[in-house]
């Protein structure tokens, strides 16, 4: 996860996702699917696609939140910036 961008979790059925909450905790931005546990978890702060059971539907809605991600930054998403910037040190210091 440290390489990673942003995080996505297309999933059908999903608890309390364990892997979401790494993610958040590395201040990875999160695409997931609106399932489960998944709409708690991330408490309002990302981006949730449709249900996964039409797959068009849900593979345009990914390619668009991806779109998205630049703008997500320049609105503020405080979290976003600041995993941008670790990834960054991150990556040019990687000891």
């Amino acid at each position: 996860m440290d390489a990673a961008d942003l995080f996505v979790l297309p999933s059908y059925h999903e608890g309390m996702s364990r892997a979401i909450v790494e993610a958040m905790a590395k201040g990875l931005p999160v695409i997931a699917t609106r399932v489960g546990g998944i709409p708690e978890a991330l408490g309002g702060g990302e981006i949730l696609l449709s249900a996964p059971m039409n797959v068009d539907r849900t593979a345009s809605e990914l390619a668009r939140a991806i779109q998205n991600w630049p703008k997500m930054i320049k609105r503020g998403s405080k979290r976003v910036k600041r995993s941008a910037a670790g990834r960054k040190a991150n990556l040019a210091n990687p000891n």
